[in-house]
């Protein structure tokens, strides 16, 4: 019984309106997770996680549910801080979600650029992970860095030129 409730709550999150329509929403897409987790509102997290009662971080940190007799919302009883949101985008699935999401963003954007840019002798990707990591470390915040940053930054290491 309790595997169906669990499978009906999550279905509902496979689904949400974009410029419209109803589309489908895959949790596993870095892009999505990671528009999701800098959305950063309480009610659509607390929702999205009100089934689960233990989390984990890559860091080995846990986050358990208020286990107190009464929750601060019924409805809504998790609110992720945004220290956890902070420590995912920092933590290497972050970092590697926000490097795929760079290195789709320029075959969408700039494919011309991206053939010449992102080849197997040197790709984009890998290019792009140690200013991320750098950027991480020096308390940057990820969410907010842009593929014209990373491009800039490419230009100044002297391996792109644009």
């Amino acid at each position: 019984f309790r595997r169906v409730l669990f499978r009906s709550h999550w279905q509902r999150y496979l689904r949400g309106m974009l410029d419209g329509q109803l589309k489908a929403l895959r949790f596993h897409d870095p892009r999505l997770l990671s528009i999701w987790l800098a959305a950063n509102e309480p009610a659509l997290w607390a929702g999205l996680l009100s089934p689960v009662e233990v989390l984990r971080l890559p860091s080995g940190q846990v986050w358990l549910k208020n286990s107190g007799n009464v929750a601060p919302n019924n409805d809504y009883p998790w609110t992720v801080p945004p220290s956890l949101i902070d420590a995912w985008h920092r933590s290497e699935p972050g970092i590697n979600s926000a490097v795929m999401n760079f290195s789709l963003q320029l075959w969408e954007e700039r494919a011309d650029d991206a053939s010449q840019w992102d080849t197997e002798d040197s790709p984009f990707s890998e290019r792009i992970r140690p200013w991320l990591t750098a950027c991480a470390q020096r308390g940057d915040v990820i969410q907010t860095l842009t593929l014209d940053d990373a491009l800039a930054w490419l230009t100044q290491q002297g391996t792109l030129t644009i």
